[in-house]
């Protein structure tokens, strides 16, 4: 069973590759693009004493000095609905902060993806009539 308080958070390259990330990211969720944009990071949590298997993963990229975007995250199946997260990004934040990084954006896939963006503390900016249009943001 997997407990979120156990789950470290670490970046691709540290002891997973990024197509090994990018193809777990694929299998949890379809809406992943193919690939990350130019100047993107990867960050995944797994256990911090275990076989670095993630469970769950999250891609960002930089807009501009001080704002990063969620590319995507996806969590997986067996870890859903424990924390894992609501982990995932409050220590991606964390990290970001410390890095100086002042504001992060996303344009959430589903309703539900909106709506879990708000549970984290985002803002929507932009709502269109499809959530694929609309666009989050959260000050760090």
């Amino acid at each position: 069973m997997i407990d979120a308080e156990w789950l470290v958070l670490r970046e691709v390259g540290e002891e997973l590759e990024s197509e090994e990330a990018l193809a777990l990211l694929r299998r949890w969720d379809s809406d992943i693009s193919p690939g990350p944009p130019n100047g993107a990071r990867i960050f995944y949590l797994a256990e911090f004493a275990g076989d670095a298997v993630p469970a769950a993963a999250a891609v960002v990229a930089p807009i501009s000095a001080g704002i990063m975007r969620i590319v995507g995250a996806a969590v997986a199946p067996a870890a859903r609905g424990r924390g894992v997260g609501r982990r995932l990004f409050a220590q991606l934040f964390d990290v970001l902060r410390a890095e100086g990084h002042r504001q992060v954006v996303a344009s959430p896939p589903t309703r539900a993806a909106g709506r879990f963006l708000v549970t984290i503390g985002f803002r929507p900016v932009r709502k269109e009539l499809s959530p694929e249009e609309g666009v989050y943001e959260l000050e760090l």
